[in-house]
């Protein structure tokens, strides 16, 4: 990937950023796990988005990169309060179901084995749960920052590139078809401000 291509990328999501109200992001390259399959990946270092992008990156359409970095920047500004919405659902789950595992223990007459194996799943069920509002989240927002076009060219993404097999990333990630049709139940229901889908 050359300087040029890193420096519209950095431009792009510097417009993206200023739109969304969130720090000026860094662009990096580097080489990372093929589990990634759009070749862009974010962190969020010292509350300032990084997007690292590698070579898979220029294989993607112009509408795609543009989405993935779009979903990206979203996301990091989602991120904070997303999460501090859901701190407290969080942790009385995860209390939850360490009270579940002592009832199942209870129940049984098992001293450890049952709250090993029941809390541990009913957390892993409530962290995937969790994870997969937040993309919903995201995707709303996306459509209310961008519009359809945006988000239909990474739902596109999403359906060309899937996550592999054994990618965890699996567990927790709704179908590009389930998040379409949570926006679609959206705008039918009043919910939050989702534009009109344009006609065909």
């Amino acid at each position: 990937m050359c300087s040029v291509e890193i420096d519209h990328i950095r431009a792009l999501a510097c417009d993206y950023a200023a739109k969304l109200n969130v720090g000026e992001p860094a662009v990096r390259q580097a080489r990372f796990s093929s589990w990634a399959p759009t070749g862009l990946r974010p962190r969020m270092s010292r509350r300032r988005p990084v997007l690292i992008v590698d070579t898979r990156f220029d294989g993607l359409e112009t509408a795609e990169k543009e989405a993935a970095i779009a979903g990206a920047l979203v996301g990091a500004a989602t991120s904070p309060r997303y999460w501090r919405h859901m701190g407290w659902t969080g942790f009385l789950l995860l209390l939850m179901a360490l009270i579940m595992g002592g009832v199942s223990a209870s129940l049984s007459g098992w001293a450890e084995p049952v709250p090993l194996v029941v809390s541990p799943a009913f957390s892993l069920l409530v962290t995937a749960q969790v994870h997969r509002r937040f993309v919903y989240a995201v995707d709303r927002a996306t459509v209310e920052a961008f519009g359809w076009a945006v988000i239909d060219a990474s739902l596109e993404l999403h359906r060309r590139t899937p996550f592999k097999y054994l990618d965890p990333q699996r567990l927790y990630t709704p179908k590009w078809e389930q998040r379409m049709a949570r926006l679609d139940r959206l705008r039918e229901s009043g919910g939050p401000k989702v534009p009109a889908r344009p006609a065909n």
